[in-house]
């Protein structure tokens, strides 16, 4: 964790919301780090309904911590690898807790087709039946959504973590950005991890999400730069839950921003701002990262460095 938020930071990354195992350790990264986090431990329907409550001690644990820069959330794997009692049962926990719940959800056609074949229902009305849009979720890809999904999720407080790069190297389908964003479905963007990503690099993220509906449309004008950085600042904060304190540089907001030097060859000439964050930035033309008012990275050196030392140490 403390290697993933190195990489994060020293590419501009201010806020991420994780879900995997050993968040405790997690959360002990983030705190030292100065990193502002949404941490969900992964549950398995297979581990039974007492991992729920070792999960809702993390939540009480953790939640608000580090003068408020890590929050918490309940994390059910999927639908297809919990059922629906612990899908119930998670539910009760996070508005119990007053969190919401991190999911993996229709990840895949293949996987929307086998859950209607199996049960004639698709993912997105598992979960829909069993509660877990009843609380703010966080919808890991959904790329196999269908239609009829979509007008579902555009009733409920929900957001989708679009993760471009992961798609194509797995050869998976790639989520409707256009269909959900105009069913007023908040798109965040993800990188997945470097399982299947291999390097948290944010802005090779953007420019896929920028590229890939214009190729798949045949339309270059689908989803202009600034409409690709509002997904990466203002509509990933309302994916994060923060919208109204995160992703603006505005009174009254959260003081998390970055620095960028755009004077390398690589930015010329430089007309359109946008386009040169969007198309030409690379990560280490972030020079500064401001998380909470506080310098983690000043210059492309700081505390963090020291940090890198320690993990390099074990």
């Amino acid at each position: 964790m403390l290697l993933g938020i190195i990489e994060m930071v020293e590419a501009g990354v201010t806020a991420v919301a994780d879900h995997y195992f050993y968040m405790d350790k997690a959360a002990e990264a983030v705190k030292k780090a100065g990193i502002r986090a949404n941490l969900g431990w992964a549950m398995f329907g297979f581990q039974g309904e007492s991992i729920i409550e070792q999960t809702s001690a993390f939540v009480r644990q953790w939640q608000g911590t580090a003068n408020g820069r890590i929050r918490t959330i309940m994390a059910p794997h999927a639908p297809y690898t919990c059922d629906d009692d612990f899908l119930r049962a998670t539910v009760k926990a996070a508005e119990k807790l007053g969190v919401g719940i991190h999911i993996h959800v229709s990840e895949t056609k293949e996987q929307t087709q086998t859950s209607l074949h199996n049960r004639g229902l698709t993912p997105i009305q598992i979960i829909e039946q069993t509660g877990v849009l009843s609380v703010p979720t966080i919808l890991a890809h959904a790329c196999g959504v269908l239609s009829s999904d979509i007008e579902i999720l555009a009733k409920y407080q929900t957001g989708i973590a679009h993760a471009p790069k992961t798609y194509l190297k797995l050869g998976m389908d790639i989520a409707p950005v256009t269909e959900l964003r105009q069913a007023g479905i908040p798109v965040g963007l993800a990188t997945d991890g470097a399982a299947s990503n291999n390097t948290l690099d944010l802005w090779e993220s953007l420019r896929l999400l920028a590229m890939m509906p214009k190729f798949l449309q045949r339309k270059p004008e689908v989803l202009p730069c600034a409409e690709a950085l509002y997904i990466a600042t203002v509509e990933s904060a309302r994916v994060f839950g923060l919208e109204k304190k995160l992703g603006r540089l505005a009174p009254g907001y959260l003081a998390d921003l970055i620095l960028i030097d755009l004077s390398g060859v690589h930015h010329q000439p430089n007309h359109n701002i946008p386009a040169n964050l969007v198309y030409s930035l690379r990560p280490e033309d972030v020079q500064t990262v401001i998380i909470d008012g506080q310098i983690v990275m000043r210059s492309r050196s700081a505390r963090l460095r020291l940090i890198a030392s320690d993990v390099n140490s074990r």
